[in-house]
């Protein structure tokens, strides 16, 4: 993934944790990448979604939010998982790959 608009990384790096913002820019904005098996599409920012409809049986899908000067929120508008048995976590790190600093902030459950 290369750096969002107005900003740039030393030594051509495309990680986005290596990214600074230019000169006379200040926080980018909210860059969302995403993966696993449920067919997410990366955005900048808005809405994110693992689809239309029920999802499938061992689903695993996961989004990282992630910005240079801001402080990235999420808020859910409609949530329904079974309850007690699919769970989705929110975590925030400071290493963009998660290898270290993670620290759990909810495990929601249910609707």
């Amino acid at each position: 993934a290369a750096c969002p608009a107005n900003s740039s990384s030393a030594a051509g790096s495309n990680e986005l944790a290596d990214c600074a913002c230019d000169a006379g820019y200040s926080g980018v904005g909210a860059v969302v990448q995403c993966g696993g098996n449920c067919g997410c599409s990366p955005s900048l920012g808005g809405v994110i979604s693992d689809g239309v409809g029920d999802y499938s049986d061992n689903m695993d899908c996961w989004w990282l939010i992630s910005g240079i000067g801001i402080s990235p929120s999420v808020t859910f508008t409609s949530f329904s998982t079974e309850a007690g048995y699919d769970f989705v976590y929110v975590k925030e790190s400071w290493d963009a790959d998660f290898s270290s600093g993670v620290v759990p902030l909810a495990s929601l459950s249910g609707n």
